[in-house]
């Protein structure tokens, strides 16, 4: 792998945090890229107090193809393939610039996030109940 040149990374207006500088851009945006599917971002995301990147917003697929899924229809609306493979709102479901939309019944709104609450997590009941002394983080029960 060649060598990281400091001076070859520019300032890009559309990194996700452009108040901070291009180096510390470029190692998030190579850690978001390597560790996408390894369950590394929600930590990151805390870390970072990056919250604002996912409130109100779901993860989506690939761009679905729909003659591709669905199957191709004559000028009579028969199906020339022999009927759907898949079909939208019911089988899949597909935003409106036509990507793979797989939460947006479970997460109507996309991510909420209350950023009083949940940069700590719940303290176990359990461990509440050992240590006498131990409270629960605000904002949980």
């Amino acid at each position: 792998m060649p060598a990281l040149s400091l001076h070859s990374i520019t300032n890009d207006p559309d990194w996700q945090f452009p108040e901070l500088s291009p180096i510390i851009n470029e190692v998030r945006r190579e850690r978001r890229v390597e560790l996408a599917c390894e369950g590394y971002r929600t930590d990151d995301l805390l870390r970072w107090r990056a919250h604002q990147l996912i409130v109100g917003k779901r993860p989506l697929g690939y761009w679905f193809d729909k003659n591709f899924w669905t199957g191709v229809q004559d000028s009579e609306n028969n199906y020339v393939d022999g009927g759907p493979l898949l079909i939208p709102g019911i089988d899949v479901f597909i935003n409106e610039e036509g990507y793979l939309d797989p939460y947006q019944k479970n997460l109507p709104n996309g991510f909420g996030f209350k950023p009083d609450r949940d940069y700590l997590y719940a303290v176990p009941p359990a461990q509440i109940s050992l240590n006498g002394e131990l409270t629960q983080n605000p904002g949980w029960k």
